[in-house]
């Protein structure tokens, strides 16, 4: 009996030590912020559609600005924006430009203010695939990097873990 519960003591310690490592140390960001067209929150309405949101399929959109360029917010390449069914922002994704940052590099800067992240490594369908994932009660984040035939491409997703809730302003 005591081996039983030494055994299920050191597993509970040992899960509270993981949990700890991985849990950011503050909330995971949930906004972009488009200047001049304003904040896109997780939760929230996509209220700059009709200005910045050029539809790819039913409910995910590119954000563009005048002239159909993509909106390069920092250092990406692309931002896509998906909506739940109810139109509220379920998740947005980055294609950061290539060669700015590594995957090394930019999970660093992460780990500064979202602590030790989840990681994985895999091989799929010829690709080599890195993830690393940060996730709060709301939110989950996680860093991308696909790499195939010797090209490298760095993604990002932040998605909304209770898309159908929606959030009030300046929450």
């Amino acid at each position: 009996m005591r081996l039983r519960c030494g055994i299920a003591a050191a597993l509970t310690l040992a899960a509270t030590s993981l949990a700890a490592q991985t849990s950011p140390p503050t909330p995971i960001f949930r906004y972009i912020n488009i200047q001049p067209y304003g904040r896109i929150e997780l939760g929230g309405p996509f209220a700059q559609v009709s200005v910045l949101g050029a539809p790819i399929s039913p409910g995910l959109y590119e954000l563009v600005g005048p002239g159909g360029r993509a909106v390069q917010y920092a250092d990406t390449k692309t931002i896509l924006i998906e909506l739940s069914s109810a139109n509220l922002v379920r998740a947005f994704y980055f294609h950061y430009l290539p060669g700015v940052q590594s995957f090394a590099q930019r999970e660093a800067e992460y780990v500064e203010s979202l602590g030790v992240p989840e990681r994985f490594k895999y091989d799929s369908a010829g690709s080599h695939v890195l993830r690393s994932r940060w996730r709060d009660p709301k939110t989950t984040f996680e860093l991308i990097e696909i790499t195939k035939s010797d090209t490298a491409r760095i993604f990002s997703v932040l998605r909304d873990r209770h898309p159908t809730a929606a959030v009030k302003p300046g929450s």
